[in-house]
């Protein structure tokens, strides 16, 4: 899930990280380039980076790997 400045106090991503845990999918949080916007209810903070486009392939094999182990 990308996080901006007001994403946090959006309905619909309330909605999508409440149904990404009920179907058991792994939950990653990338901040959009120089956003400062609170993380979202639900996404671990351990599980929240920031824009490294570098990166992106294996925070997703990260986070496929932690909805394995649910």
């Amino acid at each position: 899930m990308l996080i901006g400045n007001r994403t946090a106090a959006s309905e619909w991503v309330k909605w999508e990280i409440q149904e990404t845990i009920r179907q058991g999918k792994g939950l990653l949080g990338i901040r959009l380039k120089d956003s400062q916007g609170a993380i979202p209810a639900g996404i671990p903070q351990n599980a929240v980076g920031g824009w490294d486009p570098a990166k992106f392939a294996s925070w997703l094999e990260w986070a496929y790997q932690q909805s394995q182990h649910r």
